[in-house]
């Protein structure tokens, strides 16, 4: 009996189905429209690098030192800090609000006097 080369799914897209050189193969209903896009493996990603080597498409790039990483990590904590203290002075700004507690004068917000 031969096997149908389009059939409908459940969802409305049709699957292909075909025989190649590896064998029977199925692609599903998220190959796009060429119909042979078969996932990844590490020898096609080979392939695709060796291509793009022999190109000269390829850019180096920077490994940082642990010294570095640890200054990014740093750099990171600190504005994470810097959202916290934020969203915390908002916060109680808020809630100062709420309870009717409004300064007298006029003044600048957080300056070192509050801290």
């Amino acid at each position: 009996m031969k096997r149908p080369t389009h059939f409908r799914r459940p969802w409305g897209r049709p699957q292909q189905t075909g025989v190649g050189a590896e064998g029977d193969r199925q692609v599903g209903a998220g190959a796009g429209t060429t119909g042979l896009l078969r996932g990844r493996s590490y020898r096609r990603d080979a392939e695709k690098l060796a291509r793009c080597h022999r190109a000269g498409e390829l850019t180096p790039v920077f490994v940082p030192d642990a010294d570095l990483e640890a200054l990014r990590d740093l750099v990171r904590a600190r504005e994470t800090a810097k959202k916290d203290q934020l969203r915390a002075r908002h916060r109680l700004g808020k809630f100062l609000l709420r309870h009717g507690k409004r300064p007298g004068k006029p003044m600048k917000s957080w300056t070192a006097k509050y801290l």
